[in-house]
């Protein structure tokens, strides 16, 4: 199926029970790739079988061919929703990462942010930090005709200094100033997550992460570390999607701002 072939099935509404082929999966990534902060790697016959078989498919590059830090990308494909999934990984009431602390230093209403994150690492090493720019890439949804959403971040040159009188007026409980000036600045951090529907109405779901910790972590460690989490990253968010947002994110609930800019609807109780 060509890219155009693409977006005209998505034009007419989801088919009841259709599953995607190859060709399909093929096809909305290249058009996920044609509007897209991050361009995501361009998977191969074996890898879209394994992915449509259940497995979640993981591929280690450079974005962009670069020279920049390595990235970590995987792909799950679920029968679940391409809302069910958004709002499983953008729900505030749900920790991403339990050894993460995040403070929202900004937003932009309605969907661009300013994060402070600081990671809890073992010792002898010292804890990572940094600060992110969040925004949704609105012109992937509108390119798309909405079933394409992209949810990227990029590290916000000097935040962490912009960062500290925050922290050390006690913006957060769990990120004390001792904290703070204890930790090492991450020189580097991008990624995002990836929804993607498809015809038949189920979705492919993505993450990515190309960071480099900085100080004694050699950065080979630190991709080894993200590839070996993403199963259970996705997985954890296609669990969540299934059993618990369906019923929490219902009429009451703060409004989720989708990857268009818009609200997504809150399910039905």
């Amino acid at each position: 199926m060509s890219a155009l072939a693409l977006m005209l099935s998505w034009s007419v509404g989801s088919v009841a029970h259709a599953a995607p082929s190859p060709a399909e999966v093929q096809a909305a990534l290249r058009v996920f790739n044609d509007h897209a902060v991050f361009a995501l790697p361009q998977l191969n016959e074996r890898q879209v079988r394994s992915l449509l078989a259940g497995d979640v498919v993981k591929v280690m590059d450079r974005p962009g061919g670069g020279t920049g830090p390595r990235r970590a990308f995987g792909l799950l494909w679920t029968t679940a929703s391409r809302d069910e999934m958004w709002v499983a990984c953008q729900d505030l009431h749900f920790s991403q990462n339990a050894s993460i602390d995040e403070v929202s230093l900004g937003l932009d209403p309605p969907d661009k942010a300013v994060w402070y994150g600081i990671v809890d690492l073992p010792r002898p090493f010292s804890d990572r930090h940094w600060v992110v720019d969040v925004w949704n890439n609105h012109g992937m949804a509108s390119a798309s005709a909405g079933r394409a959403w992209e949810h990227p971040w990029r590290s916000n040159p000097g935040g962490v200094a912009i960062a500290k009188d925050r922290i050390e007026g006690g913006i957060s409980s769990k990120v004390t100033a001792q904290r703070f000036a204890d930790a090492v600045e991450m020189p580097a951090n991008q990624g995002a997550w990836v929804v993607i529907a498809l015809s038949d109405g189920s979705t492919l779901f993505g993450y990515h992460n190309a960071s480099q910790l900085g100080g004694n972590i050699p950065e080979p460690l630190m991709v080894r570390y993200v590839q070996s989490t993403l199963d259970t990253t996705l997985r954890t968010m296609e669990k969540r999607a299934r059993e618990k947002m369906v019923n929490h994110y219902v009429s009451g609930h703060r409004p989720i701002i989708g990857g268009d800019g818009k609200p997504v609807p809150v399910f039905p109780r």
